[in-house]
């Protein structure tokens, strides 16, 4: 799994872990949902910008946001 896919699989935990759906975080964040859905699915080279307004919505520092193994620990 390369890094595009690992931060994608870790917004959707996160994400779920706070009973977001997508259009929540897309409205917190003020990206559109498909963007998000990209993001998540791991097709999308997200900008460090669009990390930071995503990590700003999840109310979460952003070296949490890079915290791969934490995802792993409990399933979405």
């Amino acid at each position: 799994m390369n890094a595009r896919e690992q931060l994608g699989k870790r917004i959707l935990f996160l994400r779920k872990q706070q009973g977001m759906t997508q259009n929540d975080l897309a409205f917190k964040s003020g990206l559109g949902r498909e963007y998000i859905s990209t993001v998540e699915c791991g097709k999308r080279n997200i900008s460090i910008d669009a990390i930071e307004k995503i990590s700003f919505a999840l109310e979460l520092p952003l070296k949490d946001l890079f915290d791969f193994e934490e995802s792993g620990k409990t399933s979405v």
